[in-house]
C-alpha cells in the first residue's frame, strides 16, 4: 500500500507538466521514482538489526545534512543504517534533479554560469575530501574497530558518487560542446539569411531604379515622337500647299498658251484678209470713202490687236515671273528638306548614341543581378545540404510547379512576340503602300519603327526581370520556410538528446545504486554472522 500511495502521488505531482516535458517513459525512468523503487526493495528485504551511529560518523559519508530531518514516508523505519540510506538516496535525487532541470534558451546568459560552478565545484570538492580524511581519522581513533567498519562498508558508496560526479562532469561539457556546434551553424544560417535579405533589397532597389529609367526613357521617346510627327505634319501641309500652288501656275500657264495661240491664228488670219482685200481693192474700182472708212476699221482693229499682243506679252511676262517665283519656292523647299533631314540624322544619331549607352548600362546591371544571383545560388546550395530527405519531396513540387509557370511565361512570350510580327508585317504594307506617293516620309517611318522595337525590347526585359525578382522572392520565402523548420528540428534534436542523457544517467545512478546496495546487504549479513558467532561461543 505503502509503495502504491508513494507511485501515486509522485505520478500526479509529475503530471503536471507539460506533455511535452511528461510521458509514459518519465513516469517510468524518472529518478524520483526510481528511488521511491528502491527504497521500497530495501525495505522489504531481512531486517538488519539496529546499530547505533554517532554523528561523527554520520558526517563522514559526505551527504548533504538537510536530507537527516524529514523521512521520505510516515511509516518509513528512521534508524540505524536505514538512515544511511535515506540519506544517500535524497543527495542522489537532487543530482539527478540537477540533470533532469530544464535549460535555459539565453546562451549568453547559461555560458558565464555554468563556468563558475564548474570553477566553485572543484575547490569545493577538494575541502570535501580533506574533510572527510579529518574525520575518518578522528573517528578511527576515537571509536576503534566500529569506524573502521563503517569507512569499509560506506567506501565503495563513496566510489561510486564520484564516479557519478565526474560522468556528470563530462556529460555537462559535451553537452556544451554539442550547444556550441549548433550555436555557430545557427549563427552561420542567420549570416547567410540576412545576407540574402540584403541581396534580395537590393535587387528590387535596381528593380525600381530599371522601372524609373524606362519610364523616363518612355517620356523622351513620346516627346521626341510628338516633335518628329508635328514636324511631318508641317512638312506635309507645306508640300501639299506648293503642290497646289504649281498645279495652280500650270493651268494659268496652259490658259495663257491656248489663248496666246488663239491669238496669233486671228493675227495671221487678219493679215491674209488685209492682203485679200488689198489685192482685190486693187483690181476693183477704188473708192476713196470706203477706203478710209475701211483703213479706220483696220487701224482699230490694229489697235485692239496690239493691246491684245501687250496683254498677251504682259501676262506672258506674268507667267514666267510666278514660274521663277514657283522655282524659288521650290529650291527653298528644298533647301529647308535638306535642312530638317540633317536635323533629323543628327537627332536620330543622338538617339542611337543615347539607346547604345542605354543598353550598355542595362548591360552592366543585368551581369550583376547574374554575378548576385549566382551568390544567391551558392547560398542555397549551402543551406540546401542541412535539408532533410523530406523536404526534397517539396522542392520536386516547388521545381515542376517553377517549370510551369515558366512553360506559361514562355507561352505568354511567343504569343506576345507573333502579335508584334503581325503587326510589323502590317507596319511594313503600310509603309510600302507610303513609299508610292511619299518617299521621304519613309525615313521618318522607318526610325519610328526602329523606335518602337527598342521599346518592345525594353518591356520585354522589364517583363524579364520582374519575373526573376518574383523568382527570387519566392525563393526568400522557401528559405525562410526552411530555416522555421530546421529550428523546429533542432529544438526537438536538443529536447530528445536532453531526454536520452537524463534517461542515461537515472539507468547509470539505479544500476550504481543497486550494486552499492547489493554490497552493503552483504556485508550488514557478515557482520550479523560474526555477531551470532561470537554469541554463541
Amino acid at each position: 500500500m505503502l509503495t502504491l500511495t508513494l507511485n501515486h502521488a509522485l505520478y500526479y505531482k509529475y503530471s503536471t507538466l507539460n506533455p511535452q516535458q511528461f510521458s509514459v517513459k518519465h513516469y517510468l525512468f524518472h529518478p524520483k521514482l526510481i528511488l521511491n523503487k528502491v527504497v521500497t526493495l530495501f525495505w522489504c528485504v531481512k531486517r538488519v538489526k539496529p546499530k547505533k551511529i554517532s554523528v561523527l560518523q554520520m558526517s563522514n559519508l559526505n551527504f548533504p545534512a538537510y536530507g537527516l530531518r524529514t523521512p521520505l514516508t510516515k511509516g518509513f523505519p528512521t534508524n540505524g543504517k536505514k538512515i544511511i540510506l535515506r540519506v544517500l538516496l535524497i543527495s542522489i535525487a537532487g543530482k539527478a534533479r540537477q540533470t533532469t532541470a530544464p535549460k535555459r534558451n539565453d546562451n549568453r546568459n547559461s555560458a558565464a554560469p555554468n563556468t563558475r560552478v564548474e570553477d566553485e565545484r572543484s575547490p569545493q570538492n577538494d575541502q570535501m575530501d580533506q574533510r572527510q580524511n579529518r574525520q575518518n581519522v578522528h573517528a578511527q581513533s576515537h571509536n576503534g574497530p566500529s569506524a573502521m567498519d563503517l569507512s569499509s562498508q560506506t567506501a565503495p558508496l563513496n566510489d561510486s558518487i564520484k564516479n557519478l560526479k565526474y560522468k556528470y562532469i563530462e556529460l555537462q561539457e559535451t553537452h556544451k560542446k554539442e550547444s556550441k556546434k549548433l550555436e555557430e551553424q545557427l549563427a552561420q544560417l542567420k549570416t547567410e539569411f540576412n545576407f540574402q535579405t540584403i541581396t534580395l533589397q537590393n535587387v528590387e532597389k535596381e528593380r525600381q531604379e530599371l522601372i524609373e529609367a524606362n519610364k523616363q526613357i518612355k517620356e523622351h521617346n513620346t516627346a521626341e515622337k510628338d516633335k518628329i510627327y508635328g514636324e511631318a505634319l508641317s512638312f506635309r501641309k507645306k508640300l501639299q500647299t506648293s503642290q497646289s500652288d504649281l498645279s495652280r501656275m500650270e493651268l494659268q500657264y496652259q490658259r495663257i498658251n491656248t489663248e496666246r495661240q488663239k491669238f496669233q491664228t486671228e493675227n495671221g488670219s487678219l493679215k491674209e484678209e488685209s492682203q485679200i482685200e488689198d489685192v482685190h481693192a486693187t483690181y476693183s474700182t477704188f473708192d476713196l470713202d470706203a477706203h478710209k472708212a475701211r483703213i479706220g476699221e483696220l487701224q482699230l482693229v490694229i489697235k485692239e490687236l496690239r493691246s491684245q499682243v501687250q496683254i498677251a506679252e504682259t501676262r506672258q511676262q506674268q507667267e514666267e515671273h510666278l514660274r521663277m517665283r514657283a522655282m524659288e519656292d521650290c529650291s527653298e523647299l528644298v533647301r529647308a528638306n535638306v535642312g530638317l533631314k540633317t536635323e533629323l540624322e543628327d537627332v536620330q544619331r543622338r538617339l542611337r548614341k543615347v539607346l547604345i549607352d542605354e543598353f550598355e548600362q542595362r548591360e552592366e546591371k543585368l551581369r550583376h543581378k547574374q554575378e548576385k544571383i549566382k551568390d544567391v545560388e551558392i547560398a542555397r546550395e549551402e543551406v540546401s545540404r542541412l535539408k532533410d530527405d523530406l523536404t526534397m519531396l517539396k522542392i520536386s513540387t516547388d521545381a515542376k510547379d517553377n517549370k510551369i509557370y515558366e512553360l506559361l511565361s514562355k507561352n505568354k512570350s511567343v504569343e506576345a512576340l507573333d502579335t508584334q510580327r503581325v503587326l510589323e508585317d502590317r507596319i511594313i504594307d503600310l509603309e510600302n503602300r507610303i513609299r508610292i506617293g511619299e518617299g521621304e516620309v519613309i525615313q521618318l517611318g522607318q526610325d519610328k519603327s526602329l523606335l518602337i522595337d527598342d521599346v518592345a525590347e525594353l518591356r520585354n526585359s522589364t517583363e524579364i526581370n520582374s519575373n526573376k525578382v518574383k523568382t527570387l522572392v519566392r525563393e526568400k520565402q522557401e528559405l525562410q520556410v526552411e530555416l522555421a523548420k530546421y529550428q523546429r528540428e533542432m529544438s526537438a534534436r536538443k529536447e530528445f538528446s536532453s531526454m536520452l542523457q537524463n534517461l542515461e544517467a537515472s539507468g547509470e545512478n539505479y544500476l550504481g545504486l543497486m550494486r552499492n546496495m547489493k554490497c552493503f546487504i552483504k556485508g550488514d549479513t557478515e557482520i550479523d554472522n560474526q555477531n551470532t558467532e561470537s554469541s554463541n561461543r
